[in-house]
């Protein structure tokens, strides 16, 4: 795939990792650090750039965080949420996917939200998240691959089956670059 002109692109993020806070977030921190790393590979990015935006890392003390998080959530090109039982019943999650799904109709820009299934689900989706494929990797050599991935979720690969994770994690990287790649950028309002 032909990278596009970056002449004109602005500055926000690649993606946007939307999750349910827990006790521990190490996991999902672990998941975006390697995620934007792969990403700056497959983007020609130089070190020390991160493509992905994350609350814990990207906001800073002072900063009204309200503001950037909105500001990142609607200039993000990819939103990625994690979908998990809590995500499901998170109010903030809730809220960055209205954020995200309205900058991008008002911009009049299609919407390209990636879900990853981190951990597996026992409930029924709600309805925001009925229409929306889920991100698996398709190659027919991934076959049980894809099945532990199902089983698991991303957390639980993770946490059991780390080669088979970072599989995962490559697929992810090059499909958010190709969705990337796909997508035109816009500067998005924000209301303060």
């Amino acid at each position: 795939m032909t990278p596009p002109s970056t002449h004109g692109r602005p500055e926000g993020p690649v993606f946007f990792v939307s999750y349910a806070h827990a006790k521990r977030d190490k996991p999902v921190w672990d998941f975006v650090d390697s995620l934007s790393a792969h990403l700056r590979e497959l983007l020609g990015r130089r070190a020390g750039t991160e493509p992905g935006f994350v609350d814990y890392r990207s906001l800073q003390v002072g900063e009204s965080w309200q503001r950037n998080l909105d500001l990142a959530v609607r200039t993000a090109t990819v939103l990625i949420p994690l979908v998990s039982p809590s995500y499901l019943t998170s109010k903030e999650c809730t809220r960055e996917w209205t954020v995200y799904v309205e900058g991008r109709t008002a911009a009049n820009r299609p919407k390209a939200i990636v879900p990853v299934l981190w951990v597996p689900l026992r409930s029924a989706l709600p309805s925001r998240l009925r229409g929306i494929q889920y991100f698996a990797p398709s190659a027919s050599d991934l076959a049980p691959v894809r099945r532990k991935y199902e089983d698991n979720g991303l957390y639980g690969l993770q946490a059991s089956h780390l080669e088979e994770y970072q599989g995962i994690l490559w697929y992810l990287a090059k499909h958010v670059r190709d969705v990337y790649y796909e997508s035109e950028p816009f500067e998005a309002e924000v209301n303060e």
